[in-house]
C-alpha cells in the first residue's frame, strides 16, 4: 500500500505516515522514492491508537534525583508517546518515545544507563590522570583522552 492510501485508512496525513515509515512505527520498505506499506502493520498501528483510553501521563521513579514523565502526543498520530527525564524538579529534556508509555519510559531507561556507564568510564579515566572527551547523543561515547599534566 502506498502513503496516501495508508494515510486515509489510518486518518492521518501523509506526512504522519512517512514519519512512521522513517521511525520504524510500522513495517515498511522504499521503493525508489515510494514507501510501500504492510496493511498488517497499519492495521495493527491503527488498532494500537484504538486501545488507547487513558491519555493520563505516567510517571516513574529512577532514583531519589530523578524520574521520568512519559506523556501522550498527537504530534506523530495516535498511540505516540514521549518520555521527559526530571531531575530534582528540572526538566532535563525528551530521551525515550514510543507507541506506548511503557516503550517509551524503557527506551528512556536505555538512555539514562549507556549515559551512567560513559560517566563511569569518564571518571574512571580521570582518576588514572587522563581527560576524556566525552560525547552524548547518538554515537554516545568518549571520543578521544589525553594525558593531564
Amino acid at each position: 500500500m502506498d502513503t496516501a492510501t495508508a494515510a486515509i485508512t489510518a486518518h492521518v496525513t501523509p506526512a504522519i505516515i512517512r514519519a512512521w515509515c522513517h521511525l520504524g512505527v510500522i513495517a515498511a520498505v522504499k521503493v525508489g522514492r515510494r514507501w510501500a506499506i504492510s496493511a498488517t502493520s497499519l492495521a495493527r498501528r491503527i488498532a494500537l491508537g484504538r486501545k488507547q483510553m487513558s491519555h493520563q501521563d505516567v510517571a516513574h521513579r529512577v532514583d531519589d534525583h530523578t524520574h521520568l514523565v512519559a506523556t501522550y502526543t498527537d504530534r506523530l498520530g495516535p498511540a505516540y508517546w514521549v518520555a521527559t527525564e526530571y531531575c530534582n524538579g528540572y526538566r532535563l529534556g525528551t530521551i525515550g518515545d514510543g507507541q506506548t508509555p511503557e516503550d517509551a519510559i524503557r527506551q528512556a531507561l536505555a538512555v539514562i544507563a549507556s549515559r551512567r556507564e560513559l560517566n563511569a568510564a569518564h571518571d574512571e579515566l580521570e582518576a588514572a590522570g587522563l581527560y576524556a572527551d566525552v560525547t552524548t547523543g547518538p554515537g554516545i561515547g568518549i571520543t578521544h583522552t589525553t594525558r593531564v599534566r
